[in-house]
């Protein structure tokens, strides 16, 4: 698969035209990573989402006996995207799980293109106001914390793609 096949994969980048594709493609960096290596941890700051060409990724969350594995992700999957829009830390950890051959996309790289803002965005920011107050009723903070970067998400790509979608 092509790198530009790769991002028309991605639902933010499914609607760009193919100059917009080669030009964001030609601003992929290409990483590789060894069966055990940690591509970020749980709480870093985030700037960049991951393509796999080749290889594995697991997403896991929490440590120790805590620890809980939320995906496993093959080639033409990606992982990161939040890090485009927003500035807090990953809510999760990416680990290789075989010899993996990643492209990295960062978000200066998507701001530069014109296709995202790089600045704090007020959809984001409100998500992080909601998460940082703890209104969860579950209870959980950390539950509410994933669920807003998740519902922001949505609605970026929403806005990213011409729709308007409610908040219910």
């Amino acid at each position: 698969m092509t790198r530009q096949e790769l991002l028309a994969n991605i639902p933010l980048f499914e609607s760009l035209t193919p100059e917009d594709l080669d030009a964001l493609a030609r601003r992929i960096e290409d990483a590789q990573y060894n069966d055990g290596d940690v591509i970020f941890q749980q709480g870093d700051e985030g700037s960049s989402l991951f393509l796999i060409d080749d290889g594995a990724v697991e997403i896991s969350y929490g440590e120790g006996k805590g620890r809980v594995v939320l995906a496993t992700l093959f080639p033409g999957q990606y992982f990161g995207e939040l890090s485009l829009f927003d500035r807090a830390p990953r809510s999760a950890t990416a680990t290789a799980t075989k010899a993996s051959r990643l492209m990295r996309l960062d978000r200066d790289d998507v701001a530069a293109g014109g296709l995202v803002r790089a600045g704090p965005r007020p959809d984001v920011d409100d998500g992080a106001r909601v998460a940082e107050r703890g209104e969860d009723p579950l209870g959980d903070p950390r539950i509410l914390a994933a669920e807003a970067r998740v519902a922001v998400a949505d609605r970026v790509v929403a806005r990213f793609h011409g729709r308007i979608v409610s908040a219910s």
